[in-house]
């Protein structure tokens, strides 16, 4: 495997590639996928942000999401939306000037990855650090926005 995510994701000349494809997000979420994000906001209640795949077809698909706590109570009762496989594919398309991607491993409570690691220094000096696990096509396993050593996000 390469150390670099392929050229050939690359959506814009002066944006790093992509993790990954369009293609490789809409083969990765399948109908019944479902994805969990914990959310450790600083100084507030840690929740579950959840997304379940619903379908789709060769350009887009639709998902439910909604937000609950730990320990299961929902916070923001579920609704759908749909997105196109590219405008997901998108969301990772990083610019050069201000990223640099490196390899390296994220620990999540869903295991530990080996990741492409994004990390961008923002016009108000906070700096944003996304991890992609390399064989997990979707979001970040990982994410978190640093101002002055403190987690913001």
């Amino acid at each position: 495997m390469s150390d670099l995510p392929p050229e050939s994701h690359r959506l814009d000349p002066d944006h790093h590639p992509t993790p990954f494809s369009a293609a490789q997000i809409r083969n990765a979420s399948g109908a019944g996928t479902s994805v969990t994000f914990r959310i450790d906001p600083p100084g507030e209640d840690a929740y579950l942000d959840r997304w379940e795949f619903l379908g789709g077809d060769d350009d887009g698909g639709l998902r439910r999401r909604w937000t609950e706590t730990l320990e299961g109570d929902v916070i923001e009762p579920p609704s759908e939306m749909e997105s196109a496989w590219l405008d997901l594919q998108q969301h990772a398309s990083y610019p050069c000037a201000t990223t640099r991607i490196m390899t390296g491993s994220a620990a999540t409570p869903a295991g530990e990855f080996e990741c492409w690691i994004y990390v961008t220094t923002n016009d108000d000096g906070t700096v944003t650090k996304a991890s992609f696990a390399r064989t997990e096509p979707g979001p970040p396993v990982l994410m978190e926005t640093v101002a002055d050593g403190e987690v913001l996000f």
